[in-house]
């Protein structure tokens, strides 16, 4: 068929798992931080996702600090993503929970629970991005099982 066009979209999910204990979690410190590495308007809504967290983590009882090092525990979100030729959007969403220590062997991180997926997606990832941060909080909480 002449003039046809084909709509493709996959997402993929990287990898997730969580390993916090609930109750060290529940009502702790956090400071959120995002970061976009998106081109070319695969991500366009990085306000309106960072205002979303901050909701979400607030409602269930937790403390947005604003300066990262006061915070208890670091909660990332990332982007990575650029447009193709043929107008098609390709990256990676990743979120993370961490903290930073210190012990007598030094400096360290210790990550609690990630999660992402890879995508291929027309017009951006707006959508995806929140889902998938929707998705991990729950499961910190508790509230998924898989």
């Amino acid at each position: 068929v002449v003039g046809a066009s084909v709509l493709f979209a996959a997402t993929i999910p990287a990898h997730s798992w969580v390993g916090v204990l609930k109750d060290s979690f529940v009502g702790s410190d956090l400071a959120v931080i995002v970061t976009d590495e998106a081109t070319g308007g695969c991500w366009t809504n990085i306000a309106e996702t960072r205002s979303h967290l901050i909701s979400k983590l607030e409602s269930r009882g937790h403390k947005i600090v604003y300066d990262r090092n006061e915070a208890k525990f670091r909660f990332d979100v990332n982007v990575l993503s650029e447009r193709t030729s043929g107008d098609f959007c390709y990256g990676v969403v990743e979120v993370q929970l961490y903290q930073f220590s210190y012990d007598q062997d030094g400096f360290f991180s210790k990550t609690y629970g990630s999660s992402g997926s890879i995508f291929v997606r027309p017009n951006n990832v707006n959508l995806l991005v929140l889902e998938v941060i929707d998705k991990f909080v729950a499961e910190l909480d508790g509230e998924v099982k898989e």
